[in-house]
């Protein structure tokens, strides 16, 4: 469907089903996750963290070929938004290097549980998938490059128990200890 704009030119119409699901997490790269953990306790009021060290993957491929991956992560809620801290331990190619120069924030992420249809909207969109990874528990995240940047799909079926308990988690949180046990 054509909608005219007010300088009279047609633009196609987009409706609700063609958009991606909400973005849910903000990441960043940092060299000392430990260290990262306790400044955005501290400054930010971000916690408690859920920290995963050398996440296992089964399947890391990097622009189409195998790739070692070894990740850490640590993961908080804060006010609608998950903040995800990532330190690489490996040396081989991967979307890390693709991190900014200049710090600050690596990618978003959006949780959807059609991942092939959002991967679809993605590459329709101009972007270019760098990274897919499916981890020993079964969880696929795939990253994309382009026009708006790096966006992380993250799949999820049947609902996120483990981000409701970042929410809970955080909701009571007293500020004291950055880290869930």
């Amino acid at each position: 469907m054509l909608l005219s704009t007010v300088d009279g030119n047609k633009r196609d119409a987009v409706g609700p089903r063609d958009f991606l699901p909400p973005i849910s997490q903000i990441a960043y790269v940092v060299q000392d996750l430990e260290e990262a953990v306790r400044f955005w306790a501290r400054h930010m009021r971000v916690g408690p963290f859920r920290v995963i060290p050398h996440i296992q993957f089964g399947v890391s491929e990097y622009l189409g070929a195998f790739a070692e991956f070894d990740l850490s992560i640590a993961l908080a809620w804060r006010d609608g938004v998950e903040i995800e801290l990532m330190q690489l331990h490996s040396k081989a190619p991967s979307i890390i290097d693709h991190a900014p120069a200049s710090g600050g924030v690596h990618h978003v992420g959006i949780r959807t549980s059609d991942i092939l249809k959002d991967e679809r909207r993605l590459v329709d969109a101009g972007m270019r998938r760098l990274q897919r990874n499916v981890s020993s528990a079964g969880t696929e995240t795939m990253f994309f490059e382009g026009p708006l940047g790096l966006v992380e799909l993250i799949a999820v079926s049947g609902g996120s128990p483990h981000l409701e308990r970042l929410k809970q988690a955080a909701a009571a949180w007293d500020g004291i200890d950055p880290i869930l046990p």
